[in-house]
């Protein structure tokens, strides 16, 4: 009988991790030398040269002759022979979930998307979201002509049991103890994850939006519905649940607003962007389209109305003052605000200046409070990951918020 021992298993750990980075790094910045992977990462090149022979043996990443990263031949000797993530390696669908609209997206395995489509999902149950969407996901695939789909992530808002692929609820939905994978994968055919927005737009703002490169950060989610994202050492922390970050229907202490969950004073009532429209603007375009109740207000905010800049004001300070607290909570590298309210940089802007104004003097200077360079497209990028976990192991951890080491 062998048993491993300890250092054969750090060894094998630590390649892990560096395998992971060379990865992460091709997918962020694109192909890169030999060279220069091994400059930016601060390895060996005997190391990054035997990580990419073995990335390359798995179909994970291919060489890309050419001359360099800028398109410019050397002076002297032959071009530089790039390595880049595999396009062709496989196709994964991501799969956004909300009130009126699902999209889909057909990405290759470099994360990059290759066709998309808009779904309508008003007043539809579960089990006809589903079908609409695999049938726009069999489109796509069919009129791609690549490889064939061999992974689904599907990101819904809502509380979700991540290693189930079961939606717990989710009041933006009406959906209450949906088994979401099992009825994507069984009209897919093909292994589906399902992930909480807040969570999947966390880890695409930590890849490639303004969190990226930070081992702590804050991700607001910030719209009708309010979600928190916590990237602790450089992972996603999902908490014992996979529930982190559910803070919407957390009480407010003295608040008596009625939720659309049922309860008072939660917090997303009385500080999300629903708080900061009033009634007979709601009840203008009425609840499948809050977007356009939300421009409605903007508009009249930026025009001077002063009673609608108040009511935006009230509902945001509260918002800021939860977003402050958290600072001095996990003292974050960067707070990131993202999700609806960052399609509206007047109420964006107003929530950041805001949050930095209540900021402890100690956190001011080492805190980066920033607007979302992402947008509504991080929950989309954030689902595409969420596919791409099965075929990359490093990904998975970081989804499934374990030490890389174990």
């Amino acid at each position: 009988m062998t048993s491993t021992t300890g250092p054969a298993r750090g060894t094998r750990a630590l390649r892990a991790a560096n395998r992971e980075h060379v990865t992460d790094l091709l997918r962020v910045e694109g192909p890169q030398s030999r060279t220069d992977l091994a400059e930016r990462l601060g390895l060996a090149r005997s190391a990054v040269t035997a990580i990419v022979s073995d990335l390359i043996a798995e179909g994970v990443v291919c060489e890309v002759p050419g001359a360099g990263a800028d398109g410019e031949r050397p002076a002297r000797g032959r071009p530089r022979v790039l390595v880049g993530l595999d396009p062709t390696a496989a196709r994964v669908a991501a799969v956004q979930v909300g009130a009126r609209w699902a999209r889909v997206a057909l990405a290759d395995a470099a994360g990059a998307v290759v066709a998309d489509a808009m779904v309508d999902v008003v007043e539809t149950r579960p089990e006809q979201v589903v079908a609409r969407v695999a049938d726009a996901a069999h489109d796509l695939a069919r009129a791609d002509a690549g490889p064939p789909v061999a992974y689904v992530g599907v990101c819904v808002p809502g509380a979700v049991d991540t290693s189930a692929g079961r939606v717990l609820r989710s009041d933006v939905l009406g959906w209450d103890g949906v088994d979401l994978a099992r009825l994507v994968g069984d009209r897919m055919r093909v292994p589906v994850f399902v992930q909480d927005v807040t969570q999947a737009a966390t880890l695409a703002e930590a890849r490639f939006g303004a969190a990226a490169g930070a081992r702590t950060a804050i991700v607001a989610d910030y719209g009708t519905r309010i979600g928190i994202g916590l990237v602790l050492d450089g992972r996603l922390h999902r908490g014992s649940a996979g529930l982190a970050g559910s803070v919407g229907h957390t009480a407010v202490f003295g608040e008596a607003t009625p939720c659309r969950c049922g309860r008072l004073g939660c917090f997303e009532a009385v500080a999300g962007l629903r708080a900061a429209v009033p009634p007979e603007v709601a009840a203008a375009h009425g609840p499948a389209d809050e977007s356009a109740a939300f421009a409605d207000v903007v508009a009249r905010i930026e025009a001077g109305d002063p009673e609608l800049r108040a009511l935006a004001h009230r509902a945001l300070d509260r918002g800021a003052h939860a977003l402050a607290s958290l600072v001095g909570l996990i003292d974050p590298e960067v707070l990131v605000v993202t999700g609806m309210i960052a399609e509206f940089p007047v109420l964006a802007d107003d929530l950041v200046g805001r949050t930095a104004a209540l900021l402890a003097p100690e956190h001011r200077d080492r805190v980066a409070l920033q607007r979302s360079t992402l947008g509504l497209q991080a929950w989309v990028r954030g689902s595409i990951l969420v596919a791409l976990q099965a075929l990359q192991p490093g990904l998975d951890r970081a989804l499934a918020g374990a030490d890389a080491t174990g």
